[in-house]
């Protein structure tokens, strides 16, 4: 078992760090740490974005006082740490490994503009991940005395869902868990539009308001977090196809148009760096500018601010109004978690199976976070039994344990699972459905709520179910595991 370390440096952090490149800046030459004097700072790119078009993606700026503290570190020649959690378009895969990210191109802003040897720079992102898998046990994920983090899960969170529903509540606990730690860090919302993702009322693609954007930036409402958004800033871009913006093609083969249902073509190398998306959801070169550059906007907003006016805003004193403010979600206490088990520590968790096997579904991808390792079945009947400590060391000792399970979920090939307690434990019988019509593969959280036991066992077993269009398997993968306890 895998139990969660309360300092951030234990195995499980060393594991993800390694998968999803941490690393230290390093200026160019001996160049001492210094502060730039030339405020607005130029971008060490050619933008793709005028600098209206930026300020517009600026959705919610609030007093910004998080974030012109990391300023005023960087204009002290200070280092800083900066962390970006997210989904796919955060990873960026291997197309993007040299530097053309937009986790890379911002790390290069800071790193040229405010040179120094000390700058820690993670790329936290998992493929397919939505906030849910972050929350539990971002504590361990994230540096204690992180100084900026950018959240990306406006694509892999779900859209068409309630504030009070588990995957807007995960969502406020990230950001609640990230704003309580030791370092006090500026958290930044980035929203990343996908044109042929967002359908819905007719629209088969380019429906401006989908969600759950809107939802997460009420939260940057309620929390002042400084809030960036695509669609605000080039969404006219897209609907007019300027070049850097163009959406009728792909970069990449193999994405359908949900207009004709037949597959969009195939941009030129010449023409790569004029059409936006890589595929239906995710940024190729051009895009990933952008999203760099919508992020360097409330950055640089607030250096600018921190090098004129040398302090901070005035400031309303009354010990009512200090901490957090009370969850923005009903009923949305931030649990203390016990268990983080995931990456290589997940498989140990299983301690029977029949017709299950550990295997991951991009073998030949470089890292193993990019593997999407799993425990998968493919055929009904087919069981795996986790075992795990649930009692809680922190909250209640009498009331139930809460088990979030991670599973694959997409459109073709899944199945529908049972989940039973199967000794120690008790609970009542839930399920997993792995099936959605959506054309994306996203990791999402089951919950399962169990009795405190030293050896709680779930047993997961796939259902023979109707077939989905004539699918061969019914396949359920599992790829991580925690348990929170209430406070």
């Amino acid at each position: 078992m895998v139990a969660a370390s309360p300092t951030g440096s234990g195995e499980l952090v060393a594991l993800l760090s390694a998968s999803s490149l941490l690393l230290a800046g390093r200026s160019s030459g001996a160049l001492p740490p210094s502060p730039r004097s030339q405020v607005p700072l130029p971008l060490p790119w050619r933008a793709l974005t005028t600098e209206e078009e930026r300020q517009r993606g600026i959705t919610y700026y609030g007093s910004g006082g998080r974030l012109r503290k990391v300023a005023s570190k960087l204009l002290a020649g200070q280092p800083i740490k900066v962390t970006t959690l997210g989904g796919s378009v955060t990873v960026a895969g291997v197309l993007h490994r040299h530097g053309r990210s937009y986790s890379a191109l911002l790390f290069r802003f800071i790193n040229e503009s405010f040179p120094h040897s000390g700058h820690v720079f993670q790329n936290g992102g998992m493929p397919g991940s939505s906030s849910g898998f972050f929350a539990p046990c971002v504590e361990q994920l994230v540096s204690p005395d992180v100084d900026l983090v950018t959240l990306e899960f406006a694509i892999n969170d779900k859209a068409d869902v309630p504030f009070a529903s588990p995957h807007r509540k995960a969502y406020e606990q990230l950001i609640r868990r990230l704003l309580a730690l030791p370092g006090q860090p500026a958290v930044v919302l980035l929203h990343h539009y996908a044109w042929w993702m967002a359908a819905g009322d007719g629209a088969k693609g380019g429906l401006f308001y989908r969600q759950p954007e809107g939802q997460h930036t009420i939260l940057a409402h309620y929390y002042d977090l400084p809030s960036v958004s695509v669609r605000a800033a080039v969404w006219r871009l897209m609907q007019a196809g300027v070049e850097g913006f163009k959406t009728d093609k792909m970069v990449r083969p193999g994405s359908v148009n949900p207009e004709t249902g037949k597959p969009f073509e195939r941009a030129t190398e010449e023409e790569a760096l004029s059409y936006f998306y890589g595929d239906i959801g995710h940024p190729e070169d051009a895009g990933q500018q952008v999203l760099a550059e919508l992020l360097v906007a409330p950055l640089m907003r607030a250096v600018q601010q921190a090098a004129v006016s040398g302090r901070q805003l005035q400031q309303r004193r009354d010990p009512r109004l200090d901490g957090l403010p009370p969850a923005m979600i009903p009923d949305n206490p931030v649990g203390a978690t016990s268990i983080c088990a995931m990456l290589e520590d997940f498989k140990p968790v299983v301690k029977a199976a029949e017709g299950f096997e550990f295997v991951a579904h991009k073998p030949s991808a470089p890292t193993f976070v990019e593997q999407k390792w799993a425990w998968t079945g493919l055929q009904p009947g087919s069981w795996a039994e986790l075992e795990f400590d649930s009692r809680s060391q922190e909250g209640d000792p009498e009331g139930p344990a809460v088990v979030l399970l991670t599973h694959l979920k997409s459109y073709e090939g899944m199945g529908v699972a049972d989940v039973t307690c199967a000794s120690g434990c008790t609970c009542e019988p839930g399920k997993i459905n792995s099936q959605w019509s959506r054309r994306a593969s996203i990791f999402s959280t089951h919950e399962q709520r169990v009795s405190q036991h030293a050896r709680c066992r779930l047993r997961v077993t796939i259902r023979n179910v109707e077939s989905r269009r004539g699918q061969a398997t019914q396949k359920i993968s599992l790829t991580a595991l925690m348990v929170t306890h209430l406070m």
